[in-house]
């Protein structure tokens, strides 16, 4: 199971990642999707999506990294040529997963990953202990006790498809429209974790949304502990 995990000095999502022209578009038009099609697997609305692609919205790091993973790409491709050309090479670890997220910024091979198993119709088994380690991403570079952990399942699809590996803040506070990870510990000594939109939380229930099919559902915080906050993901694929 994952250790309990003490409330850390919150990574603001804020910052500007890049000025406007970006290359949403051009990624976007490559694939033959609408608007509304990047919107949907990205999780947020069309109004939102056409602003952050004409540069009228801040394309912060974790719009970035959500992007890039709906279109299957490095978030520095959605860059301005010039800007991603100055980056290294993408480094990619035995499954595929993109490990470098930005030319510039990227922290050391520190991040631990907590390896997956089906626990259900739409849960999943969290590991003990880390099978491996990558790099740490920008969102997540002076956040203590930041993990990371591989998607099993499809209830949440499009927006995470097994194999994806979700980038995780433990110290900032769920809320409402934030994609969460859901922690239960079992009698058995296991943790179970569950992927989902939050939609509301009250004193007694998390109000939650998945994709896969599409539901709204609540689920009792007596028995779901803890809500972490999913801040991005490395795409299981890459094209």
């Amino acid at each position: 199971m994952i250790a309990a995990m003490d409330t850390v000095t919150p990574v603001s999502g804020s910052e500007s990642a890049t000025a406007a022209p970006n290359r949403i578009r051009q990624w976007r038009d490559a694939r033959r999707w609408t608007l509304a099609e990047l919107a949907r697997r990205v999780g947020t609305s069309a109004q939102q999506m056409g602003r952050l692609e004409a540069g009228t919205r801040r394309l912060t790091q974790d719009w970035m990294v959500r992007i890039a993973g709906a279109l299957a790409v490095m978030p520095q491709d959605l860059l301005p040529e010039a800007v991603a050309g100055a980056g290294k090479a993408a480094e990619v670890d035995a499954r595929g997963v993109p490990l470098q997220m930005l030319p510039a910024g990227l922290g050391a091979r520190d991040l631990p990953v907590y390896a997956s198993a089906q626990g259900g119709p739409t849960g999943m088994i969290i590991d003990s202990h880390p099978t491996d380690w990558v790099l740490r991403p920008q969102p997540l570079l002076r956040v203590q006790k930041a993990f990371a952990v591989y998607v099993v399942g499809d209830s949440m699809e499009p927006v995470y498809e097994p194999g994806d590996l979700l980038l995780v803040h433990p110290g900032l506070p769920p809320a409402r429209g934030r994609d969460v990870l859901l922690t239960a510990q079992r009698p058995d000594g296991d943790t179970a974790a569950l992927v989902k939109r939050l939609v509301q939380s009250t004193s007694n229930d998390w109000i939650v949304r998945q994709y896969n099919p599409p539901a709204e559902f609540p689920l009792p915080r007596r028995e779901w502990q803890t809500a972490y906050v999913i801040v991005g993901k490395y795409h299981s694929k890459l094209g």
